[in-house]
């Protein structure tokens, strides 16, 4: 299971000095670690790729530039919402006055934790006595879950926030005033309930286009670029494969929905709950990711373990107006 803490100074000094040093300063705190170099490949290899067979939603908005990068000694991430009040003037000369308007700011923020999990390696257990690490070894060592499940906790976040679910019994989620939301949860986000996907899929196009789409629009929110970004839950991943009841049997339920002007892409989420559909615009006043801390592995050893940290300081900051508009819709009950 992953961890969750707010406070760096909680991480082991050898594994801190990593966390904050560069790519070269890397380099040689590796050089005179106990570990080999064939050794930090093999669990680099077994780490990484895990944690991209996780990532989607992270994933998505990191493709799109939807990041910004934050120190690591700072406990949140703060931003401006705000909002213009006027309306123009319509005349025929430019001298007649007009409502002078004025720009209301306000700050929002969101809690920055490190996201960790660990494992080890005992000095009889590091592979075939060259320091390279066996596929079996790596099995054995949870290097392959230990960046799992750190990639499900940054996707979980990004979704539901801060919730008693990833950080045990603790409630977390606060800090300085600030709590941490995500896509689902935010209280301006639109919901809402679906019709039944399953048994009417010809209700789909129009819960789409004319409730969750609307929604965002209504708000000012309209799809820029290439369109709004659809989510769905497992149980509503069927229906998509399934005949166009409004066509002529030629094309498919996905087909139709691709085809709406306003969507850019529809995914299946593995942690959104299965009957449930999420849209949102994917642009920085919707949401981005705030990165204290690259998604790492570190080390520290005693005599005769070395131990490793899988670990990340992330957060999402969803966004909304200091009047609550916000560009999120997300709608439960697909398969009732």
């Amino acid at each position: 299971m992953s961890n969750m803490t707010s406070d760096i100074s909680q991480v082991p000094q050898y594994a801190r000095q990593q966390m904050l040093a560069n790519a070269e300063q890397t380099k040689r705190l590796r050089a005179n670690a106990s570990l080999p170099k064939g050794a930090w490949v093999g669990i680099e290899d077994a780490v990484y790729p895990a944690m991209d067979d996780v990532l989607m939603v992270v994933d998505d908005l990191r493709s799109r530039g939807l990041t910004i990068n934050e120190d690591v000694q700072n406990k949140v991430t703060e931003w401006h919402k705000q909002d213009y009040t006027a309306e123009a003037t319509v005349s025929m000369e430019p001298e007649t006055e007009t409502d002078e308007g004025q720009a209301e700011y306000d700050l929002d923020g969101s809690p920055i934790p490190l996201i960790h999990s660990d494992f080890s390696i005992g000095f009889r257990e590091s592979g075939a006595g060259d320091g390279a690490i066996l596929d079996e070894d790596i099995e054995t060592l949870n290097a392959e879950g230990s960046g799992r499940v750190v990639a499900e906790a940054m996707e979980k976040l990004t979704l539901y926030g801060w919730e008693p679910t990833i950080s045990g019994n603790d409630l977390g989620g606060t800090q300085d005033g600030y709590t941490m939301y995500g896509l689902t949860n935010h209280p301006s986000v639109h919901t809402g309930e679906l019709e039944d996907w399953v048994t009417e899929p010809d209700q789909i196009r129009s819960d789409l286009k004319d409730r969750m789409f609307r929604d965002l629009k209504d708000d000012n929110f309209r799809p820029t670029g290439d369109g709004y970004l659809l989510y769905i839950g497992e149980a509503l991943e069927d229906v998509m494969d399934d005949p166009d009841p409004e066509g002529t049997g030629d094309r498919l339920v996905r087909e139709r929905i691709e085809n709406l002007n306003d969507l850019a892409e529809i995914r299946v989420s593995e942690f959104l709950e299965p009957d449930s559909a999420l849209v949102f615009r994917p642009t920085s006043d919707v949401i981005d990711l705030a990165f204290a801390l690259e998604e790492q592995v570190v080390q520290w050893e005693d005599p005769f373990r070395d131990y490793f940290k899988t670990i990340t300081g992330f957060t999402p900051r969803v966004k909304d107006t200091l009047r609550g508009q916000c560009g999120i819709a997300y709608y439960t009950g697909g398969d009732e």
